[in-house]
């Protein structure tokens, strides 16, 4: 790729650091953009462990953050110089050599191009199916997802917490990645609910942070109507795909585990309520609603009780 083809801009980061901004010229972006499709298309079919949820369409960080409700222990890990790690032998087995050619600049996809984020997702990959292997082999009961560079691993015992943390250290090292040491956290829901991709978690579901009503709080305050609304929109934690145009007809979630169709035996669902009080079981993945032909999934407030009773199983978790 020639230098003319993007400039360089330097975005502080705080503490006399840097972050390095490639931002591509008209032609190139449109040209990298030409990619989009195929990247997609490509991580949805080689993540077979459904652990990306970053940059993919009907995914975003509720649904990372969705997986781990109902779990004890969360350590969240996050990987160091992430974008600046991916070589291109990270993917020479994924995507074409044209993409490749494409999409690296001096050995790596860097940041502000296009197609970054899609292909450090799939960077990763080999590095996540060998994470969650070792962890089986270990019997470590589990829930592995990570959010581009950040990792979020739960479980219920706490005994594996440094098993958990040198697995992860030592297979992202065998690949070429390294951790922040600094970023990474422990949490229990002993302390409270555990914080996921900024999004708070409990056996009840998901929550906007004390930290995200501050600043809804602070917005209020300096009249910054703008900010005002994207946060409140973000407080309400909203499923991909699930944006009414009524603002009060927002998706919640309101299942304190995930469970499967008792009818069809699907699994990875959820139960949700939308405003005012419309239940029904959803697919904690993707976030589509769950359609069974036995079952019409909007129930009333007492079905939905008794359901969560009468199902309220953690199987699909293992």
């Amino acid at each position: 790729m020639e230098i003319e083809e993007y400039k360089i801009s330097k975005i502080p980061k705080g503490k006399n650091s840097f972050r390095l901004l490639y931002i591509p010229t008209p032609t190139l972006k449109k040209k990298l953009q030409s990619h989009l499709s195929y990247l997609q298309y490509k991580n949805l079919e080689l993540d077979e462990h459904r652990t990306c949820h970053a940059f993919l369409k009907g995914r975003n960080c509720v649904t990372n953050a969705l997986q781990h409700v109902g779990y004890n222990y969360c350590v969240s890990m996050d990987i160091k110089d992430f974008f600046d790690s991916v070589r291109p032998h990270h993917v020479e087995n994924k995507v074409s050599r044209e993409v490749i050619q494409d999409c690296f600049i001096d050995g790596a996809p860097r940041q502000g191009l296009p197609t970054s984020p899609l292909l450090s997702n799939l960077a990763l990959l080999d590095a996540d199916a060998k994470i969650i292997e070792f962890l089986n082999q270990f019997r470590v009961v589990h829930r592995y997802t990570r959010y581009a560079d950040d990792i979020s691993i739960s479980f219920d015992d706490e005994r594996a917490t440094g098993r958990i943390i040198f697995i992860v250290n030592s297979v992202l090292e065998s690949y070429g990645f390294s951790v922040n040491q600094k970023k990474t956290k422990i949490q229990s829901k002993e302390n409270g609910r555990i914080i996921i991709t900024g999004i708070a978690i409990d056996k009840n579901g998901l929550f906007p942070t004390r930290k995200t009503k501050r600043k809804i709080r602070a917005a209020y305050h300096q009249k910054n109507i703008s900010s005002v609304r994207g946060l409140e929109e973000w407080a309400k934690c909203k499923l991909p795909n699930n944006t009414p145009k009524n603002p009060k007809r927002f998706i919640r979630i309101v299942g304190k585990t995930l469970v499967s169709c008792m009818h069809c035996n699907q699994s990875n669902l959820i139960w949700a309520e939308q405003y005012p009080g419309r239940t029904f079981l959803v697919n904690s993945e993707s976030g589509s609603r769950h359609k069974c032909k036995f079952l019409n999934a909007i129930l009333s407030q007492r079905d939905l009780m008794t359901q969560l009773k009468k199902w309220g199983t953690r199987t699909s978790f293992l």
